[in-house]
């Protein structure tokens, strides 16, 4: 699970050179690189979902509220806090320009990670406009302790019943959009025919995306109970990518940015945590390096747009696409593996420390009973 951590960052990584290439490059865009686009979002939807199985496999049966919340704060806060004032350098200290510019307002609400809460003019792009889906996550966060009650008193026999829902509720949200006006959403998305309130009710609305939250709940109870034995972890990666290509055909552009491939992503989701307890699985993924780059993900995520936007500054826009890719990956990396040992790492170290429950075992796992360790985010 951590090896396809990398790969979903990977995802939006391709998803966001491709958008700047086509803002720079102009006239029609490639099928492929529309493709490439769509990864981004099919990527973003795959994190909920784990995140959703990951917090209720590893919560903690008398973990308080308050306690889960600052654990959360201090896992997704110190390492945005840290990217957020490198962007406003950026932006404002070098003069790298942004594709929306969110003014003090925007970029203050961002820091606090609020911003596609208050759908006013351009706030919702402000600060790191990538960090969108950390607002959902702290929404996720926030709402978490309410849900696990609920998802843990559901019957065995209606765990399929509630995935079933879930998934239901992922396809309404673009059902009920599919006809909203607006100016449309350009370049943002380009080659996909949407408006702009249609992606901010489908894609950046908190509560648009906490449906697939909660199928990585129902998820992890069903893991719980039983291993998955459908589709291996090759077979479902492939299931989700052959999906997303099918839905670019044949499907409206608000289903592709989460409905499509939501069903896949639970089956990917459900395979590689199978693969995990039998120590099976695609190789690859269990390489040192690629579990590495799994740990790095979420630093990765932070830079990776302020890296794109860097090089793409400093180059120009006639940068060859190798070249602009290359450079701001290999950036990433660099700056991913020292936000993470300098910022991320000591950070939940030292909120480890003070904390009693992170001494020993934990109390007994909500989902199995057994004593469960104590887990950094």
């Amino acid at each position: 699970m951590t090896g396809l951590r990398c790969a979903a960052a990977l995802a939006v990584f391709v998803c966001h050179a491709a958008i700047l290439v086509a803002q720079d490059r102009g006239g029609p865009i490639p099928r492929a690189q529309v493709f490439a686009v769509v990864l981004g979002p099919v990527g973003v939807s795959f994190f909920f979902v784990l995140s959703g199985f990951v917090l209720t496999h590893s919560a903690r049966a008398t973990e308080t509220a308050g306690r889960f919340w600052s654990r959360r704060g201090f896992r997704i806060y110190p390492a945005h806090l840290a990217v957020w004032g490198l962007c406003m350098v950026l932006f404002h200290g070098a003069g790298v320009p942004r594709v929306t510019a969110a003014g003090p307002a925007g970029d203050l609400a961002g820091a606090l990670l609020v911003h596609t809460l208050i759908p006013v003019g351009r706030i919702p792009a402000g600060g790191n406009s990538v960090t969108w889906s950390l607002t959902c996550e702290l929404v996720f966060s926030l709402c978490f302790p309410f849900l696990l009650p609920v998802v843990l008193r559901l019957r065995h026999r209606h765990l399929r019943y509630a995935a079933a829902g879930a998934v239901l509720v992922t396809w309404a949200v673009p059902l009920a959009a599919i006809s909203l006006p607006g100016a449309p959403v350009g370049l943002q998305f380009p080659g996909l025919d949407m408006t702009e309130p249609q992606v901010y009710l489908v894609y950046l609305f908190p509560l648009s995306r906490l449906a697939e939250f909660v199928l990585g709940m129902v998820l992890a109870r069903m893991h719980a109970r039983k291993p998955a034995a459908g589709p291996g972890v090759t077979l479902s990666g492939t299931l989700v990518l052959a999906t997303a290509a099918a839905a670019l055909e044949w499907l409206p552009a608000p289903f592709l940015l989460a409905a499509a491939t939501t069903v896949p992503n639970a089956l990917l989701v459900r395979a590689a945590a199978a693969a995990d307890v039998r120590r099976e699985g695609y190789c690859l993924l269990r390489s040192r390096v690629v579990v590495l780059l799994g740990d790095l993900s979420y630093a990765f995520y932070l830079l990776h747009y302020p890296a794109l936007m860097a090089v793409r500054h400093v180059a120009g826009p006639s940068c060859p696409v190798f070249a602009l890719v290359g450079v701001a990956l290999g950036a990433s990396l660099i700056g991913s593996w020292l936000l993470h040992t300098r910022v991320e790492r000591p950070t939940m170290r030292w909120f480890a420390r003070r904390t009693a429950s992170a001494r020993g075992d934990g109390p007994p796992h909500p989902l199995t009973g057994t004593p469960s360790s104590p887990s950094p985010g």
